[in-house]
């Protein structure tokens, strides 16, 4: 399985940024790489949290509601950490 990474900024995906940094505009791509990072790390952080306490919902038999808001956050912090 491969391993997961960031996209590395390119010039055809991230223009302004590597032309910014390419240009001394004070822009540190390690820098904007390493939030990035930050970033996508704490929302995945989010979703397992969510899953775990929709799973918890789930076997003490609490509302399905509860269940299905716990787990439509857990996918959508998963979504915007692989965004």
């Amino acid at each position: 399985m491969q391993q997961n990474r960031l996209m590395e900024p390119t010039p055809e995906k991230s223009g302004l940024l590597v032309y910014l940094s390419d240009h001394d505009a004070g822009v540190d791509l390690t820098t904007i790489m390493r939030s990035m990072k930050d970033i996508a790390e704490s929302r995945l952080v989010l979703a397992e949290e969510n899953l775990s306490v929709a799973e918890k919902l789930l076997e003490t038999g609490l509302s399905n509601r509860t269940v299905i808001h716990k787990s439509y956050y857990s996918m959508y912090h998963a979504a915007r950490s692989a965004v």
